[in-house]
């Protein structure tokens, strides 16, 4: 079971002092490699000043930033005179970093957000408070509150990627991580054939799930890591995980190498199909996990 310690947290994100403070006590370590493990596996991606929209989200997610740029048509009175778009150069700036983290993450709480019209898409995801959800829309379920803050409020760190891997860290005791991500995985993955094959008639994400662990009982991929322990890089058989939210990657994938996955995501929403691997992904092995209890319940 790997713990978290301060100085680690410190050195790998800079945290504010306050919330360094919360994290001291008789869990404290050093495994920087540990906690930045942890918080890129659930996390993804975490933004520097300049990271953009595109790095966090694809090429779909760059798209829809981009249409903020374009005129907007009131569609209960489609003959007045369009709302002028965002200056281009303005959107891009703003758009970066943290603000980028939040976009993405916004758009990401929508299940299906890759079938819905850009305009409205991304105003909502630019102020989700102030603007209605777009028509359509599949919202995410609510996880509880734990599960995206994990510190006191009056001692939030500023920047959301950080409270999200405040919330990380604070149950990481309660999991089992390899910070190296470099165990071997105990036992060949499934045939990659054979995974292939459940593309257009795999429907749900837990059967998806029990190609590769027979056992599993939970499907919300913002848990995996409950369960399973991050991997370098996917291979054949691998849980990919990808559109992270602040509570957690939202859709998952089972690798068929180190390039494409079959997802029941919302690429192919109802029904599993192949895709490319996402930029901004994680991976995890399911037989690390399998080997343990092996182990453990070994006489």
């Amino acid at each position: 079971m790997i713990k978290y310690g301060v100085g680690a947290l410190a050195l790998v994100l800079l945290a504010p002092a306050a919330f360094v403070v919360l994290l001291a006590g008789p869990q404290a370590a050093t495994e920087s490699a540990g906690i930045a493990t942890a918080c890129r596996l659930v996390l993804g991606i975490g933004p520097t000043a300049s990271t953009t929209v595109g790095e966090l989200g694809g090429p779909e997610a760059e798209v829809v930033a981009a249409a903020l740029s374009q005129p907007v048509i009131d569609p209960e009175d489609p003959q007045s005179p369009p709302t002028p778009g965002l200056d281009p150069a303005e959107v891009a700036a703003a758009l970066q970093g943290e603000r980028a983290f939040e976009f993405v993450s916004s758009l990401n709480t929508i299940d299906n957000w890759r079938s819905l019209p850009l305009d409205t898409l991304s105003r909502w995801a630019l102020d989700p408070p102030g603007t209605p959800l777009p028509e359509g829309a599949q919202l995410l379920p609510e996880l509880p509150a734990e599960q995206i803050n994990a510190v006191r409020v009056n001692e939030q760190p500023e920047s959301s990627y950080l409270r999200s891997c405040a919330a990380v860290i604070s149950r990481a005791t309660q999991i089992e991580v390899d910070p190296a991500g470099t165990e071997p995985g105990g036992g060949p993955g499934p045939d990659t054939a054979a995974t292939a094959g459940l593309a257009g008639a795999v429907t749900t994400n837990l059967d998806l799930l029990r190609t590769v662990d027979p056992g599993a009982m939970q499907d919300d991929p913002r848990q995996f890591y409950l369960n399973y322990r991050p991997v370098p890089g996917p291979e054949s058989g691998d849980i990919v995980v990808y559109d992270f939210t602040a509570a957690g990657p939202a859709h998952f994938g089972i690798a068929l190498d180190g390039q494409q996955m079959v997802t029941t995501g919302s690429f192919t929403p109802g029904v599993a199909g192949l895709r490319p691997i996402p930029a901004n992904s994680s991976a995890m092995t399911v037989t690390p996990y399998l080997e343990d209890h092996r182990k453990a319940a070994a006489p």
